[in-house]
């Protein structure tokens, strides 16, 4: 119970991610607390530190892939913060109550083997997130609470209440979100390596390289998706600091068209409406958030 383990707060795991939205909490006092403010969804450490994955095997049938890292293929990982490789797997361990989860996001292949209670999941393919949009300030029960009853809600392509003993598995790019419907205990194995070419890796590997690198980047991204609202932030905000302001507000535009929550697609918009003199687009912008 004195082990330490890291929690972070839900909207700030997707806000922030979750190498970065994370605080050293005891393990007895995390669970004391439940269900409090924070969730426990760490970066691998806590069973790695444990020992708990010495025989981890990657999932039969993802095992071919080759993406997943395991102690049998003898392939490195990278804990949060470290450029230090370590030998096997990295799995989440999840730990959270009634309510507790992550609102939507994306990420590369994973699959979650759940072993205690019950959790409820929502997830879209590329291209099939619903106009009533989605936003990082809301946690997934609030999105299930609010956003289910808009005029332009389309229903999950696959929903479900994962039992313990199961395993669902979430393909690259594919949005989703999660929410305990009792005290539930999982782990999570992510990939380590994105498939090349996909339009989710090209997302990531436009943030690694030079402005001129991920605005190409990101074209290509939306050649393959061109509904992700994220993509097209990206670009715009790029666009932005390159002082291509028409291109900027068009790519933000678009953004908010496709996700009408995106508050940071939002908030950029505003700020370069005000740059070109459309002060009251910008607080037309503003005041219509507080509607939605």
């Amino acid at each position: 119970g004195t082990t330490t383990v890291l929690t972070g707060r839900p909207r700030e795991l997707v806000r922030d991610g979750q190498k970065k939205a994370r605080q050293e909490e005891r393990l007895q006092d995390y669970v004391a607390s439940m269900p409090g403010s924070t969730y426990l969804f760490d970066d691998g450490s806590f069973l790695r530190s444990s020992g708990l994955d010495r025989s981890w095997e990657t999932a039969p049938g993802l095992d071919a892939l080759g993406t997943f890292n395991d102690w049998s293929n003898n392939k490195t990982s990278y804990l949060a913060g470290s450029t230090q490789p370590v030998k096997g797997p990295l799995v989440t361990f999840s730990l959270g109550s009634t309510g507790q989860g992550v609102a939507f996001h994306i990420h590369g292949d994973s699959y979650n083997l759940h072993l205690h209670g019950r959790k409820q999941w929502a997830i879209y393919a590329p291209g099939k997130m619903p106009r009533t949009g989605f936003s990082r300030s809301e946690t997934f029960e609030d999105w299930l609470r609010l956003r289910r009853q808009g005029p332009d809600f389309t229903q999950p392509e696959w929903e479900c209440i994962q039992e313990a003993g199961e395993v669902l598995y979430i393909p690259e790019g594919f949005y989703h979100g999660t929410s305990c419907v009792e005290d539930c205990v999982g782990a999570v194995h992510q990939v380590e390596r994105l498939t090349p070419g996909t339009s989710f890796e090209r997302f990531v590997a436009s943030r690694k390289g030079t402005p001129s690198e991920a605005v190409s980047l990101l074209r290509e991204a939306l050649k393959l998706d061109g509904t992700n609202s994220d993509y097209w932030m990206e670009l715009g905000v790029l666009y932005a600091s390159a002082g291509r302001l028409g291109e900027a507000i068009a790519c933000l535009e678009k953004s908010l068209d496709l996700n009408p929550l995106n508050e940071d697609a939002r908030s950029n918009l505003a700020s370069l409406y005000v740059r070109g003199g459309r002060r009251l687009d910008a607080a037309r912008l503003r005041w219509e958030r507080l509607w939605l």
